[in-house]
């Protein structure tokens, strides 16, 4: 389970997230929608431990992923619309060193496999830098085969992405419903989070409020 309580972050003094709270259970798929700027990026960094928060805590069955130590966060991928990835490396070295840093080194051939099951085989020796921002969202997929989570942050999963890309995105996501695996997932367009999640938040002023999917 998944377990947000009053969690704030400020800019400048600007407060972009207020007190925020949320349940959801393992399996869940909760989506989150606002305008650019919001804060919803803000909020999948801080449950990643990438941002701080000014106050609050969340809890991953039951063990804090803010004031915990970095253990509990073993189980927690952010994928985000940005790659996060080392430009000067290839794509099979940035998956490997990924892999290596949450403590699950893969061999040649279990990364050459998620290269292929994402279509970018014939680039994995190609610096990331010369990617198509398709391409690194791709890539963004090729992690969720090589490290186990429990609980997966998505950011802007569509961007950049081709047909063939929203279609190997909407493969993953449908075997990932089918795994009962735990999502939250930012977007701004919100029918495409009505196909896919269980709840859906809109966050606004700071504050989360939940949508109706009818």
């Amino acid at each position: 389970m998944l377990e947000i309580q009053n969690l704030s972050k400020s800019f400048f003094m600007r407060p972009v997230l207020k007190d925020l709270s949320l349940r959801a259970k393992d399996g869940e798929i909760v989506g989150i929608v606002g305008a650019n700027g919001a804060g919803k990026t803000t909020l999948l960094r801080t449950l990643a431990r990438i941002s701080a928060c000014d106050s609050g805590d969340a809890f991953l069955d039951g063990n804090s992923l803010i004031k915990g130590s970095h253990k509990n966060r073993e189980n927690v991928l952010f994928i985000s619309h940005h790659p996060n990835l080392y430009p000067v490396l290839t794509g099979e070295e940035n998956l490997r060193l990924t892999a290596r840093l949450y403590g699950h080194p893969k061999s040649a051939d279990e990364i050459t496999e998620a290269l292929e099951r994402v279509g970018l085989s014939r680039y994995r020796w190609d610096p990331i830098r010369n990617y198509s921002r398709g391409m690194l969202q791709r890539l963004g997929l090729a992690k969720t085969i090589i490290v186990p989570w429990k609980l997966l942050l998505l950011d802007e999963p569509t961007t950049g992405l081709d047909e063939d890309g929203s279609q190997l995105l909407e493969n993953f996501l449908h075997r990932w419903q089918e795994e009962d695996r735990s999502m939250m997932i930012v977007s701004h367009d919100m029918s495409w989070l009505k196909r896919y999640c269980t709840v859906i938040y809109s966050l606004s002023d700071g504050v989360l409020n939940k949508e109706s999917q009818s």
